[in-house]
This record gives structure tokens, sequence and C-alpha cells, in this order.
């Protein structure tokens, strides 16, 4: 039988290997792409433009890389067969809504693209890789890479003639209970950045209080729409005014205990 090269498949497999790798680093932080494409067999440079959408991914080469994985038969056919009815040009629609698909994971995953969203508002922004680069203390194609998917997701646009740019979003929101890796790995990140934050920046640059209580975990519904009332209070006032720096506010609420403890009703006498 003859195999055909299909968007769906690419699509799979490549969110796959982005999947598989942000898993990763949650638990390795220091896990690299170099690290990564010696467990799948082939170059980092190969691995890097299978990620980023500009190298098609045979059947063969997709049943190569699932292997390494480890992913069981049943996901690897599923992921395989997903487009093998026709044989057909990739539409440039269709390889822009992949390339978008991609850079929404992308874009929740990784922490700077929200930054630089901020730093766009702050007075004096130039949108200059370098200069963002800068600011924010990532590389510089780091900085492009995350200044093109913003344009192509459609969340910047250029004001006028002159190079300004304006958000076309004020604000995002992700829905609870969302078990998404590329949410867990933006969470991962912004305790890191917290860390830093306490190492490198004086007492009057943060604010960092915890407490620790005995709760009833009835109650956590209204809490997190307590925090949620918070944030919406804290953001009206720190953005009132000239904006001139670009903060990270986060509320973390989450149990110490490992074994949860239910209560058994009594039963009536």
């Amino acid at each position: 039988m003859v195999r055909h090269s299909s968007m769906a498949r690419q699509n799979g497999v490549q969110e796959k290997l982005f999947s598989v790798l942000t898993e990763t680093r949650l638990r390795n932080p220091s896990y690299s792409m170099r690290a990564f494409a010696r467990k799948l067999g082939i170059s980092s440079s190969a691995l890097s433009e299978i990620l980023s959408g500009k190298r098609n991914v045979s059947y063969r080469m997709g049943e190569r890389l699932l292997v390494q994985l480890g992913v069981d038969e049943t996901e690897k056919n599923a992921l395989l067969s997903s487009g093998e009815s026709q044989d057909q040009k990739r539409s440039e629609k269709n390889q822009k809504a992949f390339q978008i698909g991609l850079d929404q994971v992308r874009f929740l995953a990784e922490w700077y693209h929200f930054a630089i969203l901020a730093l766009v508002e702050v007075a004096g922004f130039r949108p200059d890789p370098e200069w963002i680069s800068k600011k924010l203390g990532i590389g510089r194609s780091v900085a492009q890479s995350a200044w093109e998917r913003l344009l192509r997701l459609g969340l910047l646009r250029q004001k006028n003639p002159e190079g300004d740019f304006v958000l076309t979003h004020h604000s995002w929101e992700t829905p609870d209970h969302v078990a998404d890796q590329s949410l867990r790995r933006s969470h991962a990140d912004g305790l890191e950045l917290a860390a830093r934050s306490l190492l490198e920046d004086s007492i009057e640059e943060r604010d960092f209080t915890s407490m620790t209580m005995a709760v009833n975990s009835e109650r956590l519904p209204e809490a997190r729409k307590l925090i949620r009332k918070f944030h919406q209070k804290m953001s009206e006032l720190m953005e009132s005014g000239e904006r001139n720096e670009v903060y990270r506010f986060s509320v973390h609420l989450y149990p110490l205990t490992r074994e949860r403890v239910t209560r058994k009703k009594e039963s009536p006498l």
C-alpha cells in the first residue's frame, strides 16, 4: 500500500514530539533539544525544523520517531493513518492553520510571550528583538521568534507607518481544570522566575508573602472565585497611569498534604 504524506499526520507527530519534550523539561528543566534529538536518533537541526514546521514528516520518519518515543501501537497507528486517503498538495490555508496550531501551544507554554505583550504597553517600547531580549533577559533569536509568533497569531498589529504596535486583546484567560502540558510548563516557568527574583531583586522591587493553614477543602471553589476577583483588582491598580516596567503577579494556593483527607458522613440513627 502506498502511504501519502498528510497535514493531519504532520500535525499529530509534531504535537506529540512537543508534548513529550515539554513534559520531560517539566521534570528536568536542563533537558536540552540536543539530548532529545539524540534520543530520537536525529540531528538537533532536523528536530528544530520538524518542530517549527520547516521539514515534512513522511510516514516512515513519523513511524521511526514514534517508535523511539515508545508510543504504543494503538496511538502510533492513529497518528500515522490520519491522512492516507488522498495524495494532495497542502494549501496555504492548511499550512497557516497548522502553524497557528503549534504557535498556540508555544504561546501558552513559554512565559516570555505574555511578557512581550505587556512590554508593548510600556513607555519607550521598541519593536526590536535586540531591545526586547535585553529587557527580558532572553536570547535575541528567542525574542525574534516570539515576536513573529505573536504577529502570526494576530495578537499584535501595526498601528501606524512609523512602526508602532498595539495589542489586539488586552486580557487572556485559560479554562480552569485544563490538564495541558503547555500550561504546566508555563506555571513551572513562573515558579523559576519567582525564585530568580527572590535571589536577584531587592525587597523594594518585590513582595513575597505566604501562609500555611489547615483548611476546609470544600471551600476551594469559593477561594478560587476570591482569587480571580483579587487578580482583577490588582490589575486595575497596577495598570493605571504610565507603565514603565513589566511584572508577573501570581497567587499560589496548593495542598501540602499528599493524602487527601475525606470526611465520612455519619449515618442517621
